[in-house]
């Protein structure tokens, strides 16, 4: 990553327990970055900000849901084709259905097993393998 700013970026990782499923959703193909790829709810961590309070505030303004933190993880680089990125994973409680904003054509809740499927952002699944959440993981809600 030499040569190039390395930007601050927080990833809400949702998760329903009712659903045992985490919500993904699809960038507007009019998004500058990663236009037309699955990704968590994210965003640039503002000045002053801390990466939980990101992600929170991302949550809220992608998708409308207001959620309780359940751990955070070791922040990560992902270089992409758009960027280089430092990207702190927080993985979220949340109920409700998401409202659709201008960055987003649609929303899925999908199981873990199911992340593979959907043509994603890079480092989707690192989110949440630095969160600890493995494919033999029923609900990331349990104490570990």
């Amino acid at each position: 990553m030499e040569g190039k700013e390395t930007e601050q970026v927080s990833v809400a990782v949702p998760y329903s327990t009712d659903r045992n499923r985490f919500l993904v959703a699809k960038r507007a193909e009019t998004m500058d970055t990663h236009p037309g790829l699955w990704n968590f709810p994210s965003g640039k961590i503002e000045s002053g900000e801390e990466p939980v309070e990101a992600a929170l505030r991302e949550l809220q303004e992608e998708t409308g849901l207001v959620g309780e933190v359940l751990r955070t993880a070791d922040a990560f680089e992902q270089e992409t084709e758009d960027g280089d990125f430092k990207v702190h994973p927080v993985l979220v409680l949340v109920s409700g259905e998401p409202e659709l904003n201008r960055e987003h054509t649609e929303y899925r809740w999908i199981s873990r097993d199911e992340m593979k499927k959907p043509k994603s952002v890079p480092g989707l699944l690192r989110n949440l393998e630095k969160l600890g959440i493995d494919k033999n993981l029923s609900d990331p809600n349990e104490d570990r």
